[in-house]
């Protein structure tokens, strides 16, 4: 998208410049940048208009990669206040909303961070909200994202619908403990276009908190379910559903009618489609 019209320059900083070069082959018109470049001054940050800050540490990284992830997101964001950036949107996750409250969570729901990386998070939504207070000229946003997936070149294939799809590909049954749990499901791909959209809107019309959801909340067994007949129907692997039934409590959903709103658009892409492009992805690449 930022690469169509000519609008937007793009440039990619992450911990590896020969990484993103691999990611963005097939995007020559994406700089790539690695945090040395940021560090020498080969990036200026003065020569940057809008920031969407999404390297952050997984929820499965360990607790010190949490930490590392939260210093330097500390240290990027004071050098780009200090560099009077007009406009920053930041990466957060729903897991901010934690469990005290049932969902659908509104932007307006209390949070209630239970886990080292949804701590984190949070903490990453008050340090970009001090930069616009500091410094109003800076507009700013956060976005609380759904849990995404979808095959994609970049995937790290460690979220829960990737690991049902790579099992059922090599074979193996999806064994699910409790069955109840309900889970919201984005498509990267519209993760992706909601992003873009923001970029693309005037700043002055971007409100502090947004959440980025699928509008799609089903429980675990649907998606296995689901896995299962699109594995056996799009590549013959048939493998069978292992349920542990137990009562276990967990739910998660969010209202994302504001974004929805702000942009007039809605996510287009299935729980289905999310599954095709992770067979199709996982099938050529090394599960």
């Amino acid at each position: 998208h930022l690469t169509k019209d000519g609008s937007f320059q793009p440039f990619a900083i992450g911990r590896s410049k020969e990484e993103l070069t691999r990611i963005y082959r097939e995007t020559p018109a994406v700089q790539v940048y690695d945090y040395a470049d940021f560090d020498n001054g080969q990036l200026n940050p003065g020569n940057v208009d809008i920031v969407v800050h999404a390297a952050f540490a997984r929820p499965h990284c360990t607790n010190s990669e949490i930490a590392a992830s939260l210093a330097f997101t500390s240290n990027l964001f004071h050098r780009l206040s200090a560099n009077q950036i007009p406009s920053i949107i930041n990466i957060s996750s729903q897991s901010v909303y934690g469990q005290d409250e049932e969902p659908l969570w509104s932007e307006d729901t209390a949070v209630s961070p239970r886990i080292p990386y949804a701590q984190a998070k949070f903490a990453t939504e008050l340090m970009v909200e001090s930069i616009s207070k500091a410094y109003p000229h800076t507009k700013t946003t956060s976005l609380r994202l759904a849990a995404l997936s979808g095959g994609e070149e970049g995937l790290a294939p460690v979220d829960f619908l990737s690991k049902l799809v790579s099992n059922a590909l090599n074979g193996k049954d999806i064994e699910i403990v409790g069955g109840d749990q309900q889970l919201e499901v984005m498509d990267v791909r519209d993760a992706a276009r909601f992003i873009y959209g923001l970029i693309a809107l005037n700043d002055e019309l971007w409100q502090p908190i947004y959440n980025i959801g699928g509008g799609g909340i089903f429980n675990i067994c649907e998606i296995a379910e689901t896995v299962i007949r699109l594995v056996a129907e799009q590549t013959g692997h048939r493998v069978a559903l292992k349920l542990d039934k137990q009562d276990i409590k967990m739910k998660f959903g969010m209202d994302n009618q504001l974004i929805l709103n702000t942009l007039n658009t809605k996510p287009i892409y299935t729980l289905a489609d999310t599954i095709t492009s992770l067979i199709t992805h996982l099938s050529i690449k090394p599960a």
